[in-house]
């Protein structure tokens, strides 16, 4: 097959023969002949020694087995003696590729290298995807920025001309805030966040108050405050913990470190204080409240009030009258960014084609056209670059009867090309390659090529930005319209409810359509206004209601002065008390009786809420007499679950490992409130 090529089956047929009849062979046709000849002799060699081959490496596969199974068993230990040093986590080559607010591409890059470099600026802690809602935000980095979250009240001021890049080079031009915060369990449980801590004297587990991340990234590249200069966060703890102190997770070693700060008093500690569990348990249930908070989204940018407020309606009213069809990647997915959404639905169904004739020549084609882009090479073959990858024989495992479903091409400078096409898996093959230009195209010029392939895809993935901007500002603006009893749905049950009342969805925007919302700027505008202080009225009622129970918002917030971007957590560490209370040796299976490979193992107390990951992934707590839910996330990212009431019963293997039959709970637990529904949180 070729690419838009006319040349006939006539004139092909002549070309061949009139060849074959050459008197005089070229220089290279010995090499040609070797060449051909290559892949046909390795086979025979291989068919004469690889089944010896095979076999050597069959045993030596056998013999490490056995070696490892023998010595993989671990000792359980006392939680109140010497702790012995674990792995948090798995090695990074086990951990999933999970997607981030502000994954970088890797195909955008030029090379393989630099596809590793440019890595995310928002890392994943464990093989779960993080799905905590986060903001996130452009500002101008000589301008600095001052944020705060509109249903927390917590304050980010990164100040003008603070920030530098890796090599601490002054950053100049638009950068990128991102901010999110974990407010409770279920935020806990959908971050993969390790909730454990430990220093000279053991190890301890987390209660938290509340935690907070603050990265700065620019062009997919994080970003650092400059020697000397820090950023102010103002913070109100979800509760009053007693001896509660401050911690900063290290995005490389994957531990807490403790900070002493005068925020809490501790400014002369050099290890953090030791509450009891009893203390923990207290301090987690006490001055709990029934009131839910609308949850409004967030925007990347910050729109003109009334010019969201016409969008948003109009919005509406359209989804609710079948004029705009909600889209079911939104429905579910409302709180994931462009760059999330469009990562996860970019799928097309590629081929690599290759030229009738000339079999070093080829191009990628899109069967299912989501590509667009790869128009742009109509009349184009590529070419493996030999130079640099030896041809097509070291592209390893690139056949033209696989199909790929995510392509990019980058151009690496004149006619050189990169490469990458992505599997189901995401994994991946990259090579080398050089842009031709078939006979028929007189006027091929590389460069106007990979300048039409740039635009065609910047363009589409512009439209998928746009389509998503009026659904943003939909969800945006519904807040203020809802009846209370709404508020309590997480945005995407929310936007489940619309779907499922779409009359009484369409009386109710009909309604702010007839009051002038979507005509009238100041009317517009007034009522985003009145919303915003209808909201801060509500909290402080709210938080004037609750203040007999615990201390009121305003006395708990806390001022910090920090000089590194990254996770921060308000906590107390405890020991889990109990009567014979030990780590025990576990594995786990599905009711099928397919093994699970755990990546992340936490347990949660139901009476007290109290919440846990474990130090090792090899271990579990066995705490007679109560009920916890062990939560399991393996090494795909799937999520696994063993009820309390089943683990009450259990009967546990002090000397040996002890084996529990888990249910799968990835589809319901793709936010927050779905850990909060399953667990009764």
């Amino acid at each position: 097959m070729e690419n838009n090529s006319t040349n006939s089956e006539f004139e092909n047929y002549l070309r061949k023969n009139l060849k074959q009849v050459d008197a005089s062979p070229d220089d290279d046709l010995y090499t040609k002949i070797a060449d051909k000849q290559a892949l046909p002799n390795r086979w025979l060699k291989f068919r004469r020694y690889g089944i010896y081959a095979a076999g050597a490496v069959l045993l030596l596969v056998a013999a490490i087995g056995i070696w490892r199974s023998q010595n993989s068993r671990v000792k359980p230990n006392e939680l109140n003696g010497t702790q012995q040093q674990v792995s948090v986590l798995p090695s990074d080559s086990l951990i999933s590729g999970a997607v981030s607010l502000h994954e970088t591409n890797s195909l955008a890059e030029s090379s393989a290298t630099q596809a590793t470099a440019q890595h995310t600026p928002v890392p994943n802690f464990s093989s779960r995807v993080n799905t905590v809602p986060a903001a996130s935000l452009r500002f101008q980095a000589e301008k600095g920025i001052r944020y705060q979250s509109p249903t927390t009240g917590t304050t980010v001021d990164i100040p003008a001309n603070s920030l530098v890049d890796q090599s601490g080079n002054p950053v100049y031009g638009e950068a990128e805030l991102f901010f999110r915060e974990y407010r409770g369990l279920a935020d806990y449980l959908a971050s993969g966040i390790p909730m454990h801590y430990a220093d000279g004297r053991g190890q301890y587990y987390f209660n938290s108050g509340g935690m907070f991340e603050v990265r700065v990234s620019q062009a997919g590249t994080a970003l650092k405050m400059g020697v000397g200069k820090s950023f102010d966060l103002a913070f109100s703890p979800t509760e009053g913990l007693d001896d509660a102190s401050l911690y900063y997770l290290d995005d490389q070693t994957k531990a807490w470190n403790f900070i002493p700060t005068a925020a809490f008093g501790q400014e002369n500690l050099t290890e953090p204080p030791v509450v009891s569990e009893a203390t923990a348990a207290a301090n987690n249930t006490r001055g709990k409240s029934s009131d839910c908070l609308p949850d409004p989204g967030q925007l990347v940018e910050e729109p003109d009030p009334a010019q969201l407020m016409r969008i948003g309606v109009q919005a509406g009213f359209d989804l609710a009258t079948g004029k705009l069809e909600m889209p079911t990647w939104f429905k579910k997915n409302p709180t994931l960014t462009d760059e999330q959404l469009l990562f996860r639905l970019e799928r097309g169904l590629i081929q690599v084609k290759q030229h009738r004739d000339q079999g070093q020549l080829f191009f990628p084609e899109d069967l299912n056209k989501f590509f667009t882009e790869l128009s742009a090479f109509k009349g184009c073959y590529f070419a493996y670059n030999l130079d640099s990858m030896g041809g097509a024989r070291n592209v390893r495992g690139l056949k033209t009867s696989d199909y790929w479903q995510r392509i990019s091409v980058v151009n690496d400078g004149g006619a050189k090309c990169v490469i990458t096409l992505y599997d189901a898996d995401d994994n991946r093959v990259q090579f080398h390659t050089v842009l031709t230009g078939s006979t028929e195209n007189k006027n091929f010029n590389p460069q106007q090529v990979m300048n039409e392939y740039n635009q065609l895809r910047k363009k589409r993935q512009q439209d998928f930005a746009d389509k998503n901007r009026v659904l943003r500002y939909f969800l945006h603006v519904a807040a203020p319209f809802k009846t209370q009893e709404e508020w309590c749905d997480a945005p995407y049950q929310w936007l489940e409810y619309f779907e499922n009342n779409h009359p009484l969805m369409a009386r109710r925007y009909a309604a702010l359509i007839k009051d002038g919302l979507t005509t009238d700027d100041a009317k517009a505008a007034e009522a985003w206004k009145n919303w915003r202080k209808t909201l801060r009225d509500f909290r402080f009622e709210r938080g004037q209601k609750n203040k007999l129970a615990m201390a009121s918002r305003s006395n708990l917030e806390y001022a910090l002065r920090l000089s590194n971007f990254g996770i921060y957590n308000y906590d107390q560490i405890f020991r889990l008390g109990g009567q014979g209370s030990q780590y025990m040796t576990a594995a786990y299976k599905t009711s099928n009786g397919q093994r699970i490979v755990p990546a992340f193992v936490s347990v949660m107390e139901q009476r007290t809420k109290i919440f846990m990951t474990q130090p090792s992934a090899s271990q579990l707590i066995y705490s007679p007499g109560r009920k916890l839910d062990v939560i399991v996330t393996d090494r795909a990212g799937r999520q696994f679950h063993f009820p309390a009431e089943k683990y009450a019963g259990q009967q546990f293997d002090k000397n040996g490992v002890t084996v529990l039959t888990l249910n799968e709970v990835t589809e319901v637990t793709q936010s927050p409130k779905g850990w909060a529904e399953l667990l009764d949180i």
